[in-house]
């Protein structure tokens, strides 16, 4: 049950690229996930899993793993990554405890799409876990995703991201 292809390919991919692959997860958003007639707890519960066959892997180099979506017994992971100990990990995150899990996953966080204080107190959540994990982060630790809309006029790009943010359902911002 489950697929270990994502591992594998990840894996290969560092020797191809010459060591210098990053890994990136994501629980998906709510369009994504109703296309796929997941819910969101649903997939919550399959990242968890996931993030955790793919620490292993990582870190071990056999994933020996039983859950409700991912069984696995002495998986191994061939080639090991070409990098030491492993490429960088990437989640992207919408809370602050998803910022915590991600410090303590050892992973580089990425989030966007919210008002500049909420991401800074993801951020600084991010921080504050990884300090007290002993984990040292810096700025390339972190990014954040912007949706930027340019037209010829600022009612066109208003109106253009009226649109687009009416179907996505997020906040957004016009440079003009």
């Amino acid at each position: 049950q489950g697929d270990w292809s994502s591992d594998v390919c990840s894996s290969d991919l560092d020797h191809l690229s010459g060591g210098r692959l990053e890994i990136g997860t994501g629980i998906g958003g709510p369009q994504e996930l109703a296309r796929l007639n997941i819910s969101m707890d649903e997939a919550r519960a399959i990242s968890v899993e996931a993030a955790d066959i793919l620490d292993q892997s990582l870190e071990t180099g056999v994933v020996s793993y039983r859950g409700k979506h991912f069984n696995y017994d002495k998986l191994r992971l061939v080639p090991r990554p070409a990098q030491t100990p492993h490429p960088p990990k990437w989640t992207t995150i919408v809370s602050a405890d998803s910022a915590r899990k991600s410090a303590r996953r050892r992973s580089k966080i990425c989030t966007g799409f919210n008002p500049t204080e909420q991401i800074n107190g993801l951020f600084d959540a991010y921080r504050a876990e990884a300090a007290a994990c002993g984990f040292r982060v810096g700025p390339d630790h972190l990014a954040l995703r912007r949706r930027v809309v340019v037209a010829r006029t600022d009612a066109e790009a208003n109106e253009l991201t009226d649109r687009k943010s009416t179907r996505l359902n997020s906040s957004h911002l016009v440079i003009s």
